[in-house]
C-alpha cells in the first residue's frame, strides 16, 4: 500500500482543537500536600538555628541566663525536623508527630519569650512557633 500522508500539527500540539481539550497531567493529585504546614516547619527550623547559635555564642561567653531557651529550641529542632517531610507525604502519624512538635514549641516559645525583648534571634524562634503552632492548630 500506499504511504499515509502525515498529520500537520499545529505549533500548539493540537491543544487549541475544540475536539481535543488540554488535559492537566497533574489534575487529581491532590493539592498542596500540607505545604503551609511544611513551609512553617521549615521556617521554624532555620530561626530556631538562628536562636541556638546565639545562645551558644552567649554561653560561651558565661551568659547561662540562656540556657534554658537553648536547651527547648534544641529540643523543639529535634522533634520538628521531621514535621515538612511527613505534611508533605501526607503521612498517616503527621497529626501525632505534629502534637508532638506543638507541645514542644509552646514549650520554646515559653522560654524564649523571656529573652525575645533583649535579643532579636530569640524572638524570631518565638515567632517561629508562634506560627508553626497556628499551622498544626489548622491540622483538626
Amino acid at each position: 500500500g500506499r504511504p499515509r500522508p502525515r498529520r500537520r500539527q499545529s505549533r500548539t500540539n493540537g491543544l487549541d482543537r475544540a475536539s481535543s481539550p488540554a488535559v492537566d497531567p497533574h489534575a487529581g493529585h491532590g493539592g498542596d500536600r500540607n505545604g503551609a504546614l511544611a513551609m512553617a516547619a521549615a521556617h521554624c527550623q532555620i530561626a530556631g538555628d538562628v536562636c541556638l547559635a546565639h545562645c551558644l555564642e552567649l554561653l560561651a561567653t558565661g551568659d547561662t541566663s540562656i540556657a534554658g531557651c537553648a536547651r527547648s529550641v534544641r529540643e523543639m529542632l529535634a522533634v520538628c525536623g521531621m514535621i515538612g517531610p511527613l505534611a508533605a507525604a501526607r503521612s498517616a502519624r503527621l497529626r501525632e508527630a505534629a502534637a508532638l512538635c506543638g507541645a514542644m514549641c509552646k514549650d520554646c516559645k515559653v522560654e524564649c519569650d523571656k529573652h525575645a525583648d533583649k535579643h532579636a534571634e530569640c524572638k524570631g524562634c518565638a515567632d517561629a512557633c508562634e506560627q508553626l503552632i497556628a499551622e498544626i492548630g489548622k491540622l483538626a
